[in-house]
């Protein structure tokens, strides 16, 4: 797991990690990730051979959903298949947003 202050810290840090959307493509439709280097794909299209391929093994990869149940989830199934660099944003989008605000985005 990566909480909140340490994945904005490794942003603003211009750390090379790439952000993992999970959710619906309808929850990303209403509220989507901007991060230059982010794919989305909503869970159960994740471990598709296509997908799998999609997703870098030679930088960080951080997985993100609403709540964090969703990204903790296919962060470990993930990992048991043999990515190393994969972690779940602690608490989801709900808890990065809750962390951010005008003085800590920037």
């Amino acid at each position: 797991l990566i909480p909140p202050d340490k994945l904005v810290t490794a942003i603003k840090n211009g750390e090379d990690l790439v952000l993992l959307d999970v959710r619906t493509k309808g929850e990303q439709s209403i509220v989507g990730l901007t991060y230059p280097n982010s794919l989305s794909m909503p869970m159960n299209e994740v471990f598709k051979p296509e997908n799998l391929a999609q997703i870098p093994t030679d930088k960080k990869v951080v997985l993100t959903c609403q709540s964090g149940v969703r990204c903790t989830v296919i962060a470990t199934a993930l990992r048991n298949i043999g990515f190393e660099n994969v972690y779940a944003t602690k608490g989801g989008l709900a808890a990065l947003i809750q962390y951010l605000s005008a003085k800590t985005a920037f």
